[in-house]
């Protein structure tokens, strides 16, 4: 539960980042996209009409109608094409890619009288004849897609035909266009008649083998989510705001570092092909998208992939017997759906899954067939706004259907860089989850060949290990790992000491995980030295206190961040791996947060700078103004919020380790797993991008044991830190700072007190440990032996642990200063 809930509360905190929770001015709502439809098609050159429906059940919808251009006026009696939006999206899908390129301008070119649909709840759609979309307690959103589908299209369809005359018209509809299609054609079976052709591009109905981590790493979740969501009041899914548009205008144009960032985002949720995104484009797609929603209109998609059934919504059994007279939703009955139906799909769409496709297709009883696109990369998100979308998909033709309408496709939405990130973050912990309980059950095979944990790897690798445990002074109790020998160097006693520190989420296997000859840890026994591996409270190896329970519903076990695990947990295993050596002094690398809290140890305890003989930080992380990491970059502006919803929902622990994510790594993640290159990008898109460097055979081993886990205040530290621009302890809010600290500021930790050699070792690409924060520490330190950059210039944050060249490109230059100070 603790997983599944720490799940629900990491993608509130990205909706919260991206536009759900519309607490801060950045979040209002954007006035670009309200207009952007009608300004594109004005200065594309096309004529414009703008039209406005009442549903029968009160919603305002907005349409957008291209009667004519230059070289095809206007007339009466023109065919009539419709175009309908999937998910999050909205009529601008059809224009933005311009003239020549998009659907809705080829099809005007083609002689058709074009008209641009917008399901309510999009940003041209928010309205209705009494309530208010922005009201606290609202049902204004209480719909998902079968009212979109039952209600919307109906009406958006009825006024078309009466206001051009015809008796019926062709139809387009990306994704929940699609969706929404299926729903009216089986529920309201008369509108078959006035569909001449329907071309669904990237059909949505049946989802069991979608391959989304977006919607696989949700749908577990559902029940909690929905019940969250009720319960804080949310009930709008991404809606436009000016963050998004400014987000794409500043992070995704040409010139910006940022920009495969973004483009990953798009090729998370769809599928990968980069060779069809426009990336000059992008700033230009997030003026348009996300346009908003309901938030059952995902619920109801996620029942789906649950169910394996295209039904109706499921309200519970107690609403499903209310509304429904039966358990479960009845399934729309597809037999009624007589319009001639197109299928356009593609191989590589992880929203509308080839075999989900097939099915659907024969379920229709009059489909015109399936047409695959010839792209085996083609992607769900290609049939919009792909480069060649007007040649593999729209332009060709259907033999069978007269007056046929083309083909279009619209994006499912996405957010931006931060809610594709998180999707990514939740892929390996959520998507196995069926696996592992049909196994459970007995109803599945045993995954094998699940990576050991630290003294297994060890005692693997032929190397010796010794575990030890230490009592910090307030009662955490920690593991750490001795290898005091190889098979080249057996033990002896005066070998001098090399204690190891992990970083944020991680654990003591980061450092052998490599494997001999690669990892640190190895490399130090090697090299003859005595190497103890730390695990700081809060992970995998370190979930004990002498009365607290971790996993207590009210607990205080996790009332801590890194400030706690430098003044505590470091001096406790150094002062106990010199006792048990018999050795004054030791020395010490770290990573990441492994060199945050060596700061914190040897400035507010300097009695501990003389047991330290070097120390080697691998990525210091102290200042943090500059750094590019989009995760802390969007999570740091709502810090506050955060913190306290975190609270109210007693959730204190951070991604801790799990058998999901272990599985996951191993089914995702392997050599033969097509989703291989989707784990990557997750570890790029945290610490900055490096493929040659990242040996992609050794995911699942990393996956098996990172994330560790942590607290949430680790996190929330860390965010404090690139707000404040300082490097100073736990803001605690103005009144407990005076009660804590005397003062409504937390005090800067006073690094002029660290006389500890410190060297400093960092990455150009590092977006985590950015080179000009780098900068500024050393400035403050008064022993700094030096800058040292890795000759790499894509080396990143993560490669400090796991590149295939960190032995030569780094290690090996640490241990040689560390020789030096011995």
């Amino acid at each position: 539960m603790v997983v599944r809930l720490t799940l629900v509360v990491l993608l509130l905190t990205v909706m919260i980042g991206s536009g759900i929770v519309t607490a801060a001015s950045l979040l209002r709502r954007s006035t670009v996209t309200a207009n952007y439809t009608a300004q594109k098609i004005l200065r594309d050159g096309y004529q414009y009409e703008q039209h406005h429906v009442t549903t029968s059940d009160g919603y305002i919808l907005t349409m957008f109608r291209i009667p004519g251009s230059p070289t095809t006026p206007h007339h009466a009696g023109k065919h009539v094409a419709f175009l309908q939006h999937g998910l999050l999206g909205s009529s601008a899908d059809f224009v933005i890619s311009g003239p020549g390129r998009a659907l809705g301008y080829m099809l005007v070119d083609a002689g058709y009288d074009v008209w641009l649909g917008n399901a309510r709840g999009n940003i041209y759609s928010r309205r209705h004849i009494s309530l208010n979309p922005d009201a606290a307690k609202t049902k204004f959103w209480d719909f998902s897609w079968h009212e979109i589908g039952h209600f919307d299209l109906p009406a958006m369809i009825d006024y078309v035909l009466q206001h051009t005359g015809q008796q019926s018209l062709q139809y387009a509809g990306h994704s929940q266009g699609t969706t929404s299609f299926f729903v009216m054609a089986a529920t309201r079976p008369d509108y078959n008649k006035k569909i001449r052709s329907m071309h669904a591009l990237a059909p949505v109905a049946f989802m069991s083998n979608l391959h989304s981590p977006f919607v696989r790493a949700l749908s577990p979740l559902v029940d909690e989510l929905e019940w969250l969501f009720g319960i804080l009041g949310v009930h709008e899914f991404l809606p436009s705001t000016e963050m998004m548009v400014l987000g794409g205008k500043r992070l995704c144009h040409d010139r910006s570092e940022l920009q495969e960032l973004c483009a990953n985002a798009l090729f998370l949720i769809g599928g990968f092909n980069s060779a069809q995104l426009n990336r000059t484009m992008l700033p230009e797609l997030l003026k348009t998208v996300p346009a908003g929603a309901s938030v059952r209109q995902l619920i109801h998609y996620a029942q789906e992939f649950n169910s394996g059934h295209f039904r109706q919504y499921d309200h519970g059994s107690k609403g499903n017997k209310k509304r429904y007279g039966a358990k479960h939703p009845p399934d729309y009955p597809l037999q009624l759906v007589s319009a001639p139906v197109a299928l356009h799909y593609s191989d590589n769409d992880w929203m509308a899954g080839v075999k989900d496709v097939h099915k659907l297709h024969a379920k229709l009883p009059n489909s015109i067939g399936q047409y695959r696109v010839p792209d085996p990369r083609w992607n769900h998100l290609d049939f919009v706004w792909g480069i060649d979308a007007n040649k593999l998909v729209y332009n060709r033709p259907v033999q069978s259907v007269p007056d046929f309408c083309q083909n279009m496709v619209l994006s499912s939405g996405s957010g931006w860089a931060i809610l594709a990130l998180v999707s990514a973050l939740s892929l390996t912990q959520a998507f196995s989850i069926r696996d592992v309980i049909a196994f459970r059950e007995g109803h599945g095979p045993q995954p094998t060949d699940i990576s050991k944990l630290t003294a297994e790897i060890i005692v693997n690798d032929g190397y010796l290990v010794e575990e030890h445990q230490v009592t910090t002074a307030d009662g955490y109790i920690l593991t750490m790992f001795r290898i005091p020998g190889g098979p080249g160097n057996p033990p002896r006693a005066g070998k001098h000491v090399a204690f190891v520190q992990h970083g944020l989420l991680c654990s003591s296997a980061d450092w052998v995980v490599s494997g001999p000859g690669k990892a640190l840890a190895y490399m130090l026994v090697d090299a003859g030295y005595d190497v103890w591996l730390g695990n700081a409270r809060g992970n995998t190896n370190s979930r004990r206190h002498i009365f607290h329970d971790p996993d207590a519903r009210n607990t205080d076990f996790w009332d801590f961040s890194w400030h706690e695990i430098g003044y505590f947990d470091l001096p406790a295993m150094i002062d106990y791996a010199l006792q048990y050596t018999g050795q004054t002094s030791l020395q010490y690398a770290g990573h990441s947060q492994g060199t945050t809290s060596f700061f914190i140890m040897t400035s507010l305890r300097p009695e501990y700078n003389q047991r330290i003989r070097s120390m080697h930080a691998l990525a210091p992380v102290a200042f943090m103004s500059n750094l590019r990491s989009p995760f802390v970059r969007a999570f740091a502006p709502f810090v506050d919020s955060i913190d306290w919803i975190m609270r109210m929902l007693g959730v204190n622990e951070f991604l801790p380790s799990s058998e999901m994510m272990t599985l996951g790594g191993q089914m995702l993640c392997r050599d033969e797993a097509r989703f291989q290159e989707v784990c990557a990008n997750v570890l790029f898109l945290i610490g900055g991008f490096n493929s040659p460097q990242l040996n992609r055979t050794m995911l699942p081993a990393i996956l098996a044991n990172t994330p560790a886990g942590a607290s949430v205040n680790q996190l929330v530290h860390y965010a404090q830190g690139y707000n404040s621009g300082r490097f100073r302890q736990f803001d605690f809010g103005l009144t407990l700072n005076l009660i804590r600290y005397g003062s409504i500021r937390p005090p800067d930790y006073p690094l002029e007190r660290i006389t500890a050699p410190v060297a400093l070792h960092y990455g150009d690409n590092d977006w985590l440990a950015a080179v000009s924060d780098v900068r500024e520490l050393h400035g403050r330190l008064r022993n700094s032996i030096g800058l040292f950059r890795v000759s790499d210039p894509n080396w990143n944050h993560l490669d400090f642990t796991w590149g295939i060249d960190a032995d030569t490109l780094l290690y090996r230059r640490v241990i040689s200063f560390m020789d030096r100070y011995n």
